[in-house]
């Protein structure tokens, strides 16, 4: 049972919560077009040529959350 980190997987990345939280939790996630296009190198907040990375861990090929 190996975790494994991965990047660049936006679904991955944008279930994350969902498994951290649970079916039971009150965290609204923004809309997945929105998180995309906050995220999108065009977006104007970010400086120019800048580079964005998000990582997800996996073990058994599911995205792994700690809990509290």
């Amino acid at each position: 049972m190996t975790v494994t980190f991965r990047s660049d997987n936006f679904d991955a990345f944008f279930d994350a919560p969902f498994v951290a939280y649970g079916p039971d939790s009150v965290y609204v996630s923004p809309m997945k077009s929105d998180l995309k296009r906050f995220l999108a190198p065009s977006n104007p907040l970010f400086i120019k040529d800048s580079q964005l990375a998000f990582f997800t861990a996996h073990k058994d090929g599911r995205v792994l959350a700690s809990r509290l």
